[in-house]
């Protein structure tokens, strides 16, 4: 990471992975040769202005993700016990996914 961009922290936030849930790959999908079923992860960036959730999901309730990719969404205590408890938790949440 450039200087620049680090200049207001002292040290380089811890990030913590978070798993949120298991998809279906299908045969054509790229990465098929990692399993049939692997994990999407999102991410907790432990910043010292508050945390930042970076959620990477698949999301749920779309019809062609949901028949193509079966996904299982993980129980909340396993996406959340690795990561530190506080009320302030989700300062920002900014998504990745398209769904």
């Amino acid at each position: 990471m450039e200087q620049s961009a680090m200049a207001g922290l002292a040290e380089m936030p811890a990030i913590v992975r978070l798993n949120l849930a298991v998809v279906r790959l299908p045969a054509s999908h790229p990465a098929a040769s990692l399993g049939t079923r692997v994990p999407v992860y999102g991410f907790c960036i432990l910043h010292p202005d508050g945390p930042i959730l970076v959620d990477t999901g698949v999301g749920f309730g779309n019809e062609l993700i949901d028949d193509l990719y079966e996904p299982v969404p993980r129980s909340s205590g396993t996406r959340t016990s690795s990561r530190p408890k506080s009320p302030a938790m989700q300062t920002s949440i900014p998504t990745l996914n398209s769904g």
